[in-house]
């Protein structure tokens, strides 16, 4: 019987090739964008997913509480780990990670590894890295000890076993024992690391006394508790421990600590808090926008398969009544009618695996990570889509089944098929909710573009055109290189800093003299630069002067602040912070020397916040920012790493342009626009499909109309008019629908802009509009067809 059923519905799908051809091609299409982006949805969702412990670990976080602002760390000092397992046995690991950029060498090859950790011997008893060579126990136990991916084993020592050989690390070129490889970190890992340094090394080159250094956060610690220890209990226990540990010297500061611990299994997607570790985000908010946007496209690909199968009602109605004729119940023709819908959905399924395969490596270069995978490496998630298919086939074809099913056959025989009302209100109701999304989506993408034209063209407060930024990373011969540079015609200005712009900045406590001429201990972004920063990156000056070589005191007791600084510190008129006494945490102290416009270092997602700057001092830059004229951009290069390769050979030529670094802050925000730019244009050819198929269905059944109305003398443009309009109205109930949806999502997406675009009613105006044309253009093309017709053959017989 089963057979038979699919059976009859294959020969009812070829006997109609064209509508058959357009369900199967909208519900692949559907499918397909759907499929995919359920992928991504789950690779999202999958993060950090793969550690066996996960459940069991959690983040050391830290909330710093000031008298101005409280400021929510992701990371926590190097001590507090280290004292808080001591001092706790529901702790039963712990491991400190730091990331550096770090120079390796092997022979006459050199690389800049920026994915480096500093590391406990704890973490692989903490992750789930596994080691190919090497012991996980004693592997990063000893200074000067590293653990290599297969990926860096490659790179450095290609087929030869890379366990107990040598790189040389940093300028000095100290020697470091490899003693593990481990397996390339999956991708779907929020900690992306190619090598792993111990933590006694860092003991042994920057600071012997790291495990008692309270009052620097920059290590990212995670805890992982013993079995069936709670972590709220914990939790409530931490802050005794910081009155106990604390250095007393800390606990008469104007700063306080609250310790808070975060699953780590949440925190790729659910935290907020200020993460400079190197550790990847996602945005929660994308992922649940996505999702909707995938449940949509399926139920628009659905809808689009219900209105062109009750379009056909008319011409199915006679075959419905031969067979009640002959002997069939509604039963059998429900099973009948669902069996070509499942059919159908198979179809369109196979379709739609080949365009997912075809597809895949494009979506994971749009998206910018391998979120989509071939079903043929994971045939669980196949079993699921196919069962999903089924639903879908079912779900589509059970509207149609119980329609095309409960017509009597003594009035489709005699050609007096009449469905229902309440059967044509809700093809219309389908047909506004297809296009209801559709213009919600255009809409959002509309906004998700100005957004994006806004930042790239806001004013940032520096110019950074022109601008090429070669990486020093600290290299003693900085000065030297950036010396030889002026000789270069093409070189108008250069300068030397630690940060720029757009990249990860330090964040230090200083003491500022507020305007009640109280020392006010104040968070701020710290730049070391020298005196070229300020006038090459065009920063204006507000008050008092930038740094100048004829100050002598400028190298060591001076600072510049920004606006947003001296606002905190109460002073109304930027002038009045000039001559006003600092302290850092680094030893400095001096007067404040001037004061500078708010510029954006960060992006626009994020506040101005306070910073100052200050010359540095030796080898302290990361950065040579040189200002250049791009007139013949390629021999002005060759001639810099020409100098380069002449003063700095043992590094590699690393260097980016000062515009395009900033702007890659802005990448994801990109690829959601583009992304839901090309959803909205699937989503509007399936609406499209699905209209196409109500403008069929309703000049069928007005066929003898527009044939009484053209013998009584109508043109073809009222005709024509009359049709369309109809449409149109649900187009415009759609807009109505639509708009306050989009307003309402938008605003919420703004808000994780600080500085962002206003939605105006314009904007869906437009949105509104595209759709009504692209409407009119999906009508016109049929309504034409039906005002042209012959009257004679509508009107037969009658």
């Amino acid at each position: 019987m089963i057979r038979n059923y699919f059976k009859i519905a294959w020969r009812s799908l070829m006997r109609n090739k064209v509508f058959s051809l357009i369900n199967v091609l909208g519900l692949a299409i559907g499918m397909t964008a759907s499929f995919l982006i359920y992928q991504y949805v789950h690779t999202e969702f999958s993060y950090d997913g793969f550690h066996k412990n996960g459940k069991r670990i959690y983040r050391l976080a830290t909330d710093i509480k000031l008298p101005a602002e409280t400021i929510h760390e992701g990371a926590s000092s190097s001590a507090m780990a280290f004292h808080l397992a001591q001092d706790f046995p529901q702790v039963e690991q712990f491991v400190r990670l730091s990331q550096i950029s770090l120079l390796a060498r092997i022979g006459d090859r050199k690389f800049q590894e920026p994915n480096t950790f500093f590391a406990d011997s704890s973490l692989f008893a903490v992750f789930d890295f596994p080691l190919i060579n090497g012991n996980p126990q004693t592997a990063l136990q000893h200074p000067f000890s590293m653990v290599i991916s297969q990926t860096a084993a490659k790179k450095y020592f290609g087929d030869e076993d890379p366990l107990g050989k040598t790189l040389y690390i940093m300028e000095s070129a100290m020697p470091v024992q490899v003693t593990g490889v481990m397996a390339d970190i999956p991708s779907n890992s929020s900690l992306k690391a190619d090598i792993f340094l111990s933590f006694a090394t860092c003991q042994q080159i920057f600071d012997p006394q790291v495990n008692d250094q309270w009052g620097n956060f920059g290590t990212a610690s995670f805890l992982l508790l013993k079995e069936g220890v709670d972590p709220n209990q914990l939790q409530r226990q931490l802050p005794g421990f910081l009155r106990q540990r604390l250095p007393q010297e800390i606990q008469q500061t104007e700063m306080s600590f609250t310790l808070v611990l975060e699953p780590f299994e949440g925190i790729y997607l659910g935290s907020n808090r200020i993460t400079n570790q190197g550790f990847e985000s996602g945005n929660l908010n994308n992922v649940y926008i996505f999702s909707l946007v995938a449940l949509f496209i399926l139920l628009i690909a659905c809808i689009n398969f219900v209105n062109l199968t009750t379009a056909r009602a008319a011409e199915r109605g006679k075959e419905v009544g031969v067979r009640k004729v002959a002997g069939a119940n509604r039963y059998q023709l429900v099973n009948q009618f669902l069996g070509e819908a499942v059919t159908v959905s198979l179809i369109a399924f196979a379709v739609a695996f080949v365009l997912i395969e075809i597809t895949i490596p494009w979506f994971n270069q749009f998206v910018g990570k391998a979120a989509a995978f071939s079903f043929f490496s994971r045939p669980a998630s196949l079993v699921v889509l196919v069962l999903l298919t089924l639903v879908i086939g079912l779900f589509a074809g059970s509207y149609p089944a119980f329609v095309l099913s409960s017509f009597k056959p003594t009035k489709v025989l005699k050609g007096r098929f009449a469905p229902g009302g309440n059967g044509i209100w809700l093809r219309k109701t389908l047909v506004i909710t297809q296009f209801a999304v559709s213009v919600t989506l255009i809409a959002v993408t509309f906004i998700v573009y100005h957004q994006l034209s806004y930042m790239r063209n806001h004013d940032l407060g520096f110019n950074k055109t022109q601008t090429l930024v070669v990486e020093t990373r600290f290299d003693s011969k900085q000065e030297t290189f950036k010396s030889l540079l002026s000789s270069i015609p093409a070189v108008q200005s250069t300068t030397r800093s630690g940060n720029i712009p757009g990249g990860d900045n330090g964040r230090v406590y200083a003491e500022l003299e507020n305007q009640n001429g109280d020392m006010q201990t104040v968070t701020v972004d710290l730049y070391n630069v020298d005196e070229n920063f300020i006038p090459q990156y065009d920063i204006k000056v507000v008050a008092g002067r930038a740094f100048s070589t004829a100050f002598t005191s400028d190298s060591t007791h001076s600072l510049v602040l920004n606006e947003r600084a001296v606002q905190l510190l109460g002073y109304s008129n930027p002038a009045d912070a000039i001559d006003r006494q600092f302290r850092l945490g680094n030893g400095r102290d001096g007067t404040i020397i001037g004061v500078v416009k708010d510029f954006h270092f960060r992006s626009l997602q994020a506040q101005i916040t306070p910073m100052a700057i200050q010359l540095g001092q030796g080898n302290f830059s990361n950065y040579i920012s040189i200002k250049i004229d791009t007139d013949n951009l390629p021999s002005t290069m060759e001639a810099i790493a020409t100098k380069w390769q002449e003063t700095i050979p043992n590094r590699p030529f690393n260097y980016f342009f000062a515009d395009e670094f900033f702007d890659r802050q802005y990448r994801a925000e990109e690829r959601f626009g583009q992304l839901f730019f090309q959803f909205a244009l699937l989503t509007i050819f399936i609406s499209c499909l699905g209209l196409l198929a109500l403008v069929s269905y309703s000049t069928l059944q007005r066929k003898k109309e527009i044939g009484v109305r053209k013998v009584l003398g109508a043109s073809v443009a009222s005709i024509v008019k009359l049709l369309s309009l109809d449409f149109v109205k649900l187009v415009l109930i759609a807009i109505a629908i639509a708009s306050p949806i989009a307003w309402w999502a938008m605003n919420k997406w703004l808000e994780d802009f600080a500085y962002h675009i206003d939605i105006q009613w314009w904007m869906f105006a437009v949105a509104g509009l595209a759709a009504v044309v692209i409407a009119l253009l999906t009508v016109s093309g049929q309504a034409i067809r039906a005002a042209v017709a012959n009257p004679v053959d509508s009107l037969r017989d009658e």
